[in-house]
């Protein structure tokens, strides 16, 4: 499965990103709504755990690029995950703060909920974020979710988005 969008191109997350992900993790502003900066273990878990979902399931999370210049903008998400007892399909995205406030994660979450409905036919989608990202939370409406409510997932106080497949 590709990611690809006006502004990006996704390229599937492989153990040559774990630098390019210790540098995202590092970064405070980043990280402030993703739990906080992770150091190197933390992220080698995280690695391996998104190759592991990408060797079981062939798509996941994918290390986002400017078409432009190459450049490595954030990541991008779609996956399996649990909530509250239920297998859900999750989008979401990070990207670095140059590429902040221009639509470009609206985006990103946009073609997000295209693949997993088109190609991997998902009956809904979900999305967590922290209550107080008001920014993601406008992301994620302008993509079509609505709030379904808050949850605590990994015991922290999370807001639930979801959007159901039309038709």
């Amino acid at each position: 499965m590709r990611l690809q969008t006006l502004h990006f191109t996704g390229e599937p997350l492989s153990e040559d990103h774990f630098d390019e992900l210790v540098r995202m993790h590092r970064d405070a502003r980043v990280m402030a709504h993703l739990g906080g900066v992770r150091d190197d273990i933390q992220t080698r878990s995280y690695l391996d755990f998104n190759l592991a979902h990408w060797k079981a399931h062939d798509f996941g999370l994918w290390v986002v690029r400017d078409r432009r210049d190459d450049r490595i903008a954030g990541r991008a998400v779609l996956r399996h995950l649990d909530i509250e007892g239920a297998d859900e399909m999750e989008i979401g995205y990070a990207l670095y703060p140059e590429w902040w406030g221009r639509g470009l994660a609206t985006e990103i979450a946009r073609e997000l909920v295209r693949l997993g409905f088109a190609e991997l036919e998902c009956r809904s989608l979900v999305a967590i974020t922290r209550p107080d990202n008001l920014g993601s939370r406008h992301v994620l409406e302008k993509a079509g979710l609505s709030y379904d409510g808050d949850i605590t997932h990994d015991g922290i106080q999370l807001a639930l988005y979801r959007i159901a497949r039309s038709g």
